[in-house]
């Protein structure tokens, strides 16, 4: 008697199916038209240009050295304005308490902050 599995054509199609479904995702950036180099490039600019926006409350503000905003209660995020790998561009008038938007980006191996002021609600 032979030691080989039956199986059935249903089974073998749902296999292939989620081979070509793997597959093309796999390959989604060669069937793009790009090199393998140009797709890794191509998906590392895709990820490092993402900006990430979030709105806060100013807890501590130190001009050239230090800002600290309140993302959510119980969360604060600490910013380190003399840091050499970071650009920071603060809006006139920013202070404690003040609402903020900050904007927060990777690029080029450079971190990029932006904080704006929030409209005053009337």
């Amino acid at each position: 008697m032979s030691d080989r599995k039956r199986v059935s054509v249903q089974e073998i199609a749902r296999n292939l199916s989620y081979l070509l479904a793997f597959g093309c995702a796999l390959a989604s950036p060669i069937c793009a038209g790009l090199n393998p180099p140009e797709a890794t490039a191509h998906v590392a600019l895709q990820q490092e240009s993402k900006a990430d926006e979030w709105d806060g409350e100013v807890q501590n503000y130190q001009p050239g050295s230090l800002l600290v905003v309140r993302k959510r209660p119980q969360v604060e995020v600490t910013f380190d304005l003399t840091k050499k790998d970071a650009v920071y561009s603060i809006a006139p008038g920013v202070e404690k308490l003040s609402k903020v938007h900050l904007s927060e980006q990777d690029e080029n191996g450079m971190h990029h902050v932006t904080v704006t002021l929030k409209e005053k609600m009337p």
